[in-house]
């Protein structure tokens, strides 16, 4: 097969609507540019900016049940 004859195929979508994701992430712009693809997919994004935020977020979630 040549690429002349591959059949075409439809970009993926990606729908993360609902998720919730933990973005780890020191820098001020790179956790804006996560936070907005995230949310662009419909995730639910929560930013932390070190280890010990990262573990409280976690307690957090677990103590409500939220998966992160």
């Amino acid at each position: 097969m040549t690429l002349a004859t591959a059949p075409a195929v439809a970009p993926a979508t990606t729908d993360l609507t609902g998720l919730h994701a933990l973005i780890v992430e020191d820098n001020a712009v790179n956790q804006r540019v996560f936070q907005e693809q995230l949310r662009s997919f419909g995730a639910r994004p929560q930013v932390v900016g070190d280890a010990t935020l990262v573990l409280a977020a976690l307690r957090a979630a677990a103590a409500t049940g939220a998966l992160l």
